[in-house]
């Protein structure tokens, strides 16, 4: 009987998020690409009217996705300039769903970018769909900014 392959290297690569070191998140996404692993850093790119000095910042500051088996990736990732810490639970890096960053890949560019758009105004009509106030009408009286 043929011998059967099991062990780390069979795992199947899962989506975790890194904690990275303050503003080091390019830093981070460049060392983890180098290292072959797939990384996605959701970027937001703010409109003219609200960026002050930069105009694309991280959507999660100090937050990065990679997608990594965990058994035997950990320490690539683990010991990465600009990397802190995978987040988890008692030390114990915890997956995400991959639906979670598909959803946001869905919303960026190749680059990683997701375009703010301010859509309301004030004096515009918004129903609430969901949650306890579900059904309840409102209007804008202070738009929120891009931030």
């Amino acid at each position: 009987m043929p011998e059967q392959i099991t062990g780390p290297a069979l795992e199947t690569p899962r989506w975790y998020v890194v904690h990275t070191k303050p503003r080091k998140e390019d830093v981070a996404l460049f060392h983890l690409q180098r290292k072959e692993l797939v990384v996605f850093l959701p970027r937001i790119l703010l409109p003219p009217a609200v960026a002050t000095r930069r105009r694309v910042v991280p959507l999660f500051p100090s937050y990065l996705f990679v997608r990594l088996r965990a058994t035997c990736e950990f320490g690539y990732v683990h010991w990465s300039p600009g990397v802190r810490r995978l987040v988890g639970f008692q030390g114990t890096p915890t997956p995400l769903e991959d639906a979670v960053v598909d959803l946001l890949q869905q919303r960026a560019d190749s680059d990683g970018l997701i375009a703010v758009h301010q859509q309301l105004a004030a004096g515009e009509e918004v129903r609430i769909i969901a949650g306890p106030f579900a059904g309840l009408l409102g209007v804008i009286r202070d738009p929120p900014d891009a931030k």
